[in-house]
């Protein structure tokens, strides 16, 4: 199949019978594929096309994982499913909202700090990447904290209550200092 196929099948609403199908007969592995995969299909689309795909079953889908439809969602699949905010632009509004309501997890291996790092997503959406940074921080293993002080480092001016609630978790990370 190729790749123009693929992203057309991405776009139509896989809620239907694509997604049922995998839930109900596929393993955790296969999920887990699914999670991987669909992040790299995320990064080659165009950004209308993810626009598309949010507005079309996206967010519905990432709502209803949370609320624990087609199956529990798994630890590695909630760190896939926060690497795909680096990629879904304008949507990064309503998936950080979303994303920051995952139950606490251990995020190792992820990459969405250190490409966080130099994204506009941060300086575009300061207040939904200070809410995600206040999440993270609570899970993040320790050699994340240079990343998310270089995210924080990059963040405009926030609102005073917001500050204090990302100072203190940053500060109980470990990447401020009190």
């Amino acid at each position: 199949m190729d790749i123009g196929c693929v992203h057309k099948r991405l776009l139509s609403d896989l809620t239907q019978d694509l997604l049922p199908a995998l839930f109900q007969h596929g393993s955790l592995e296969d999920r887990l594929t699914f999670a991987s995969r669909f992040g790299y299909f995320l990064r080659q689309m165009q950004q209308a096309a993810r626009q598309q795909l949010w507005k079309g079953w996206l967010r519905r889908y990432w709502h209803d994982r949370l609320q624990g439809m087609f199956a529990t969602l798994d630890e590695i699949e909630m760190r896939k499913m926060l690497e795909w905010l680096l990629y879904l632009g304008e949507a990064f509004l309503d998936a950080a909202a979303l994303a920051v309501r995952f139950p606490a997890i251990r995020i190792e291996h992820s990459r969405i700090v250190y490409e966080m790092r130099e994204s506009e997503l941060a300086t575009q959406f300061a207040v939904e990447t200070a809410e995600l940074l206040i999440y993270l921080a609570n899970y993040l293993v320790g050699y994340h904290a240079t990343d998310l002080g270089k995210i924080n480092a990059r963040l405009p001016p926030l609102p005073a209550q917001l500050r204090s609630r990302l100072d203190e978790a940053l500060a109980r990370s470990g990447v401020l200092r009190e």
